[in-house]
């Protein structure tokens, strides 16, 4: 069965009736934020709380244990990993707003795959303008490739972040890890930044690209890991986290 073809009125209509379902890429959403087609309003506010979040997985923890101690580098860590993911869910509204207000936004967010439209049964529905386009000038296979090679690359980076404290303390992660060679995720993320038009999300690429020289060989990631876990104040610590993490929800 071919997939239904709306224009934007029918889009906000549909909306507005709860006919149909907008499911932000939520891994996406930021960058959208950011663009040139995003609210201005929305993009100081997602920048800030972003990179807070950042700074406080890393390095504010390696800060910490230094200066202080692995319990508040500990802290550090956790805190971090909330408001990242508070980021995350306020983008994803900012762009579904933004979708609701902007023809432009709408088309740019569909043509980059950031977001799928749904009727009540799940049956995804498509954009006719963005139908004609494909037509008229085909599919841009080779941005597509490239767009895949960095989102997966980004979902690996995303998760070896949240495991930090747990698994690479040395920030270092085995390139074995990486869904494609080391070599080729570079050249898509050279090659996405040249596509990309929008100076945030050129900060956001070029922050992909040092995150991934953090990929090294699984032998000495392993050993460089391993040393810092097998450490016994290091141990102490994440025990006594645990405990109080526990105790929490009690």
């Amino acid at each position: 069965m071919s997939k239904k073809l709306i224009n934007y009125q029918q889009f906000l209509e549909g909306y507005k009736t709860g006919e149909i379902t907008v499911l932000v890429n939520n891994s996406k959403a930021g960058d959208f934020v950011m663009s040139k087609f995003g609210d201005k309003h929305n993009k100081p506010a997602h920048l800030f709380w972003t990179w807070l979040g950042i700074l406080l997985i890393f390095p504010a923890p390696i800060i910490f244990w230094v200066q202080f101690g692995w319990v508040h580098a500990l802290g550090s860590f956790v805190l971090g990993l909330m408001l990242s993911a508070a980021a995350r869910k306020s983008a994803s509204q900012f762009v579904l707003q933004n979708m609701i207000e902007s023809e432009d936004f709408w088309d740019y967010v569909l043509l980059h795959k950031g977001a799928i439209i749904q009727d009540e049964k799940g049956n995804e529905i498509g954009s006719e303008f963005l139908d004609r386009m494909s037509k008229k000038y085909g599919e841009p296979r080779d941005l597509q490739k490239t767009e895949a090679i960095v989102h997966e690359y980004g979902k690996i980076q995303e998760k070896v972040a949240q495991e930090i404290m747990t698994k690479y303390p040395a920030v270092v992660f085995p390139k074995s890890l990486l869904p494609y060679p080391k070599e080729r995720i570079q050249k898509a993320l050279e090659e996405a930044l040249r596509y990309t038009g929008d100076e945030k999300m050129a900060e956001n690429i070029k922050s992909c690209a040092v995150f991934l020289e953090n990929f090294i060989e699984d032998e000495e990631a392993n050993k460089r890991n391993n040393d810092l876990l097998d450490n016994k104040e290091y141990q102490k610590a994440i025990k006594k986290h645990s405990q109080k993490k526990n105790k929490g929800k009690l």
